[in-house]
């Protein structure tokens, strides 16, 4: 297997995972190099652990949001 390519691919997935490329783009980009042979189950396990970490990243985000406009929306209810 050309461990280059492989390598080079798998950049490129990790660059499109931080460019918010969506995830079944990702995801299927990824099943296709699978199908050709130059990855592995384990590399694709690697791709979904850097797909949860990115999800759980902007979810630790979005909540934070919007815990601070549910404070916000309190804070005005309260000068009522």
């Amino acid at each position: 297997m050309n461990e280059f390519l492989k390598k080079f691919i798998m950049d490129t997935i990790i660059e499109m995972i931080d460019n918010n490329i969506t995830e079944w783009e990702i995801r299927k980009y990824s099943l296709d190099w699978l199908n050709k042979g130059i990855f592995t189950t384990d590399d694709l396990m690697i791709i979904n652990a850097k797909l949860n970490e990115k999800n759980t990243v902007i979810n630790i985000v979005n909540s934070a949001e919007e815990n601070e406009e549910l404070s916000e929306v309190q804070a005005i209810e309260s000068e009522e």
